[in-house]
């Protein structure tokens, strides 16, 4: 396991480097728009505008990956991102901050594809679920300690973008400097739609939950922070800990979904986001401590959804169809951070900053209620379930590099669709 991990560890550095720039760049944003007096709507539809780039991305990057190799594809993707950033600093304009964010989420999303092809094809069985639990935590603790980044430099001139930027270039470095090889990529995939929703339905509408409220929580939680008088740097504390609190509870949900129906736990999951969101919009303007505490449990409580979404998947389908299935509950996950950000910045025009949680607590009692229902009409006993496995919601290639698959399952066909 330790000479496993030593061969990996140019590729956790750039994952750790390219997540402290993109998680630092996107707090940054929606900081520099609420301070440029720009509307809520305007700052929720511009931000989402890279989880359009994170889907389209799913779709342009692997033939690219294929042709080119991975060490390639990488650097290509990583001076985009580059580039994206820079570009940010050269005038706060929502219509071109709009089309590099689009850029840049295809870019990230290529980046993403790489490492995980990269870490399935060169990850023996036997080692593969504690290699995704590391990533998995490289990955989180580079996005919640991005954010502190924010303290570094004052956020109203163009510095905090050149060290953005300076990050992800660095990550360039110990990918450049591997001497490994380049891996083979997986097989593309081809996903069934109309499968999925007859199979797996609440798994494919607890991703697009699980899209919609992360995606607005990234988006507009620091003008949130902002409008309920915090400072920059408490502003920079609330993100990270909410970001930090999804990695803490991601193995206690997981035994818990582990031991009792995974439909019956999303709708306790939505039930108790409904509740904790309500109560971080009453603590707004209290006591920090109250709203630190709980939005921490706010990011155990979402981010942990989508993995419990997936894992659902994993206990209705055959071993063949996992890969494709899952391929397309990323998708449905990047659908609903682009239109989740999208409907809480229209709420919050009309009510308020605290429209954000007004909206995740909406959405999240709405999926509990039909979760509920649709239990009630379909009761069923709950059989043998596939192990939780917190999963990264970053390339149709995580699933592939799941370690529930086994590793004589069937190729799925070659194209994606």
């Amino acid at each position: 396991m330790r000479k496993a991990l030593q061969s990996f560890l140019a590729l956790f550095s750039a994952v750790l480097l390219l997540t402290l720039g993109t998680g630092l760049l996107g707090t940054l944003l929606s900081v520099r728009m609420a301070m440029a007096g720009m509307g809520s709507q305007t700052t929720g539809l511009v931000m989402s505008m890279f989880y359009a780039g994170l889907v389209l991305g799913s779709f342009a990057t692997p033939r690219l990956v294929q042709e080119v190799g991975h060490i390639r594809a990488f650097a290509a993707f990583a001076a985009l991102t580059t580039v994206c950033v820079m570009g940010h600093a050269l005038a706060v304009n929502p219509v071109s901050w709009a089309v590099l964010r689009l850029v840049a989420g295809v870019a990230v999303t290529g980046n993403f594809l790489v490492v995980e092809s990269w870490l399935n094809a060169c990850t023996a069985s036997e080692i593969r679920s504690r290699v995704m639990a590391i990533y998995m935590t490289v990955t989180t603790l580079g996005y919640g300690s991005g954010q502190f980044l924010l303290n570094v430099r004052d956020v109203a001139g163009s510095d905090l973008f050149l060290v953005a930027g300076m990050l992800i270039t660095l990550c360039l470095i110990p990918v450049a400097l591997t001497r490994s090889v380049n891996p083979q990529m997986p097989p593309a995939v081809r996903f069934n739609l109309v499968r999925l929703y007859r199979t797996a339905p609440f798994s494919m509408f607890g991703c697009l939950t699980a899209g919609a409220v992360n995606g607005a929580l990234y988006t507009l939680g620091p003008v949130f922070a902002l409008g309920a008088g915090l400072s920059l740097s408490q502003v920079t504390g609330f993100m990270g800990i909410t970001i930090l609190g999804g990695l803490a509870l991601q193995w206690p949900v997981g035994s818990l979904s582990d031991r009792f129906d995974r439909l019956m736990v999303m709708a306790g999951l939505c039930l108790a986001l409904a509740a904790v969101s309500a109560g971080i919009w009453l603590a707004a303007g209290g006591a920090l401590t109250v709203l630190l505490a709980l939005t921490g449990l706010y990011g155990g409580i979402a981010f942990t959804l989508y993995p419990v979404a997936v894992a659902r998947a994993h206990d209705k389908l055959d071993p063949a169809e996992i890969v494709p299935i899952s391929a397309a509950l990323i998708l449905f996950y990047g659908i609903g951070a682009f239109i989740g950000p999208i409907a809480a910045a229209g709420l919050m025009s009309r009510v308020g900053n605290g429209g954000l949680y007004l909206v995740i607590a909406l959405i999240g009692a709405a999926f509990a209620a039909a979760a509920l229902l649709y239990r009630r009409r379909r009761p069923r006993r709950v059989l043998e379930q596939a192990p939780f496995v917190a999963m990264p919601r970053t390339s149709p290639v995580a699933s592939a590099f799941d370690p529930r698959l086994e590793p004589d399952t069937p190729a799925p066909p070659e194209s994606l669709s």
